[in-house]
């Protein structure tokens, strides 16, 4: 931990370098807004200005008359005088020009607004060249960003590559059996497809796809983005627990839903479109689903309008959510950690004191990087969920073959328990060395 942390220094400094700081930013802001709020240039502006009011015209060629007027005015200290310029147009109109203190008090006044009605634009101008200077640095850093990354990725390879190993073996596993269970199913007879195997098909086959993110961010130090990936391999391991034990009226159900989710997101897109005044699902389609969504509400009833209404049939609540299914499948001793995980999603406050991955006691710190701890809960739970829908798979047509290859299943997701928390001991316990 110590040599990634003074590694990453050591990039930041050499990033410092090349990259354009705030600091930078704010001289390049000062000198502009200096040469925008000089005294001769507000103050010409004033004689402008007074010359215009007794009915002058005044043009750009004027301008370096009024500014050695300006300067005299300076110069004078603001004492009430008459001035004269080299410019003879202007020499007989300032001759009847009179600035009194009154004026030159007032000077104090314009430059806050001048500098005030500069600032957006000067910031305008500078945020342009400054963004440039920014990207020219930045694409100079890639090189070093992408070795880095690899760096980090190697580094944690070295110390958790058997638990990352054993998962990849779990993976396989699942996806041999995926293959091989829709192979069958696609081969028999249409009659014997049941809409119980076919949900099963889609949830496993999304589950293993969710476990190779959560593996590929474990394996780049990211534990956090890992658990919220965990979090959707938690609801698919829920869901496919509660349709195997509910049966195939649930599982049917749970397929149709997918009109009520239709519409729902329909609507939502037409809320979004007015305030956006972008381009709305036609008339026509919403049309459709509505049609749809009101077959199915007359078969199943009401309540199946509702986000998990595919349920609320076998659990006997009219507007059921997911806690409620999770409770049923068995599984609602995970609520904390899915809770966890829902925060590493969202932006509530308690999310922006705590993520995986940050050291005990260290919660002050903001963890904006890598972190090699705390790999070990988001692989052991992602396991777990992933044999748990790998398991229901098999189980939705029992046979020899499908117990035999349960077992192991349940076999490589404790080989992988067993893997990941001996790693976090060694860890735990090298740490504890280097205190003493």
């Amino acid at each position: 931990m110590r040599f990634a942390r003074s590694r990453n220094n050591r990039v930041a400094r050499r990033r410092t370098k090349q990259s354009p700081s705030m600091k930078d930013l704010h001289r390049a802001l000062v000198r502009a807004l200096r040469e925008e709020s000089r005294p001769e240039k507000v103050l010409a502006s004033l004689l402008r200005a007074k010359l215009k009011s007794k009915g002058h015209k005044v043009g750009k060629g004027d301008e370096p008359a009024l500014r050695d007027l300006a300067n005299q005015i300076l110069e004078n200290k603001g004492r009430s005088s008459r001035y004269s310029t080299r410019d003879q147009r202007l020499s007989k109109l300032a001759a009847s020009l009179e600035i009194s203190a009154e004026d030159v008090r007032g000077l104090t006044e314009s430059v806050g607004k001048a500098v005030e009605a500069t600032i957006p634009e000067v910031a305008r101008q500078l945020g342009g060249s400054f963004t440039q200077a920014v990207h020219r640095a930045a694409q100079q850093n890639v090189a070093a960003s992408q070795a880095h990354v690899e760096y980090v990725r190697l580094r944690l390879r070295g110390q958790w590559s058997n638990a990352f190993d054993w998962l990849c073996v779990l993976i396989g596993i699942a996806e041999d059996l995926h293959e091989v269970v829709r192979e069958t199913y696609h081969a028999g007879p249409v009659a014997k497809r049941t809409h119980m195997l076919e949900a099963q098909l889609r949830l496993q086959a999304r589950a293993c796809h969710t476990t190779w993110e959560v593996l590929t961010l474990l394996e780049f130090g990211h534990p956090d983005g890992a658990l919220a990936r965990w979090r959707t391999i938690h609801e698919i391991a829920c869901i496919s627990s509660f349709l195997l034990e509910k049966g195939e009226g649930c599982a049917e159900r749970y397929l149709r839903h997918e009109d009520v989710d239709a519409l729902r997101a329909a609507n939502a897109f037409n809320r979004a479109a007015i305030l956006s005044k972008g381009r709305r699902v036609s008339r026509a389609d919403m049309a459709f689903l509505e049609r749809r969504v009101t077959r199915l509400a007359k078969r199943f009833g009401e309540p199946y309008r509702s986000e998990y209404g595919w349920a609320s049939d076998a659990l006997g609540v009219k507007a059921p959510k997911f806690s409620d299914v999770e409770a049923a499948a068995g599984l609602g001793h995970a609520r904390h950690s899915y809770r966890l995980a829902s925060g590493a999603i969202h932006a509530g406050p308690q999310t922006t004191m705590y993520k995986v991955g940050m050291l005990a006691g260290a919660e002050y710190l903001m963890l904006a990087g890598t972190s090699s701890i705390e790999l070990d809960e988001v692989g052991i739970f992602t396991a777990h969920a992933l044999a748990a829908s790998t398991v229901n798979l098999l189980m939705a047509r029992v046979t020899l073959d499908s117990l035999v290859w349960s077992n192991v299943v349940l076999a490589t997701r404790n080989r992988v328990t067993r893997m990941f928390s001996c790693i976090r001991r060694l860890i735990d316990r090298a740490a504890k060395d280097q205190q003493t």
